[in-house]
């Protein structure tokens, strides 16, 4: 069983806040690893997205991927896959569309908006750092973000 740790909790006031937070926190990132993002809609998980994805050196607009699943980039360390998986109903769904494929492949960076169905179904990511970031509101823009190494 894993320990959790907190490795930080950094506080954002505005989106472009938020992207700055997950520029900052790709730099700690390397191939193999998992960062699985809860919060509400709207609370900042694609921004920080956005800003993951600056600091791995990828210069594609980043959109939420919710009705296509999957957004794949290119950046220097490799691989970055973007996933979304507010509207996927199940297990099966999750393995048709190739999201099983991407975890059972230590070589891609992934960030999974909405991880609770890998999280109930999948032991295989026991040999993967996995970081969990909550975006929890505060009042108004303001946001906490918790991340923490499972």
């Amino acid at each position: 069983m894993r320990r959790k740790a907190t490795v930080k909790i950094v506080y954002s006031s505005s989106p472009d806040q938020t992207v700055q937070a997950g520029k900052q926190f790709a730099t700690h990132l390397r191939p193999g690893d998992v960062v699985l993002l809860v919060g509400t809609l709207g609370s900042g998980k694609t921004c920080f997205v956005q800003g993951l994805a600056q600091g791995l050196h990828i210069t594609q607009s980043i959109h939420s991927p919710t009705y296509v699943y999957v957004h794949p980039y290119k950046g220097k360390q490799g691989n970055f896959y973007h996933i979304d998986l507010y509207r996927v109903p199940s297990i099966e769904k999750l393995q048709a569309i190739g999201v099983e494929d991407l975890l059972f492949d230590g070589s891609n960076i992934m960030a999974i908006e909405w991880p609770q169905l890998i999280l109930q179904h999948y032991d295989c990511l026991s040999f993967r750092r996995i970081f969990s970031i909550t975006f929890t509101r505060q009042h108004g823009d303001k946001r906490k973000i918790k991340i923490t190494l499972l």
